[in-house]
């Protein structure tokens, strides 16, 4: 998808800038995801207006699974299994998974 596209970085970037910002004064917004301090560090090398732009604060999903698992491990099999059979590798599909993880 990101190969076909004929959106260049600064226009995706503003784009994201945009949508953030309806939600969200400068420095409000918490990146959230599985992993995202990885994300945290592609938008300060690509995108440095919007990682400007977003919090400092992370909300890690994978953390929160990680407790969910030594708390009730058998109910998190389940739906990691569910999760599993779903997952497609695309964006959009990790950030709705992400939503209902959390």
């Amino acid at each position: 998808d990101v190969l076909a596209s004929s959106s260049t970085l600064d226009v995706v970037e503003e784009e994201m800038i945009d949508l953030v910002r309806t939600h969200c004064p400068p420095g409000a917004c918490p990146l959230a995801g599985y992993s995202v301090q990885c994300d945290r560090e592609v938008l300060k090398l690509e995108m440095p207006r919007l990682y400007r732009y977003v919090s400092h604060q992370i909300v890690d999903v994978s953390s929160f699974l990680r407790m969910a698992r030594l708390h009730d491990s058998d109910r998190v099999k389940q739906w990691d299994g569910r999760r599993a059979s779903r997952y497609n590798h695309r964006a959009l599909n990790d950030v709705e998974d992400s939503i209902e993880a959390l």
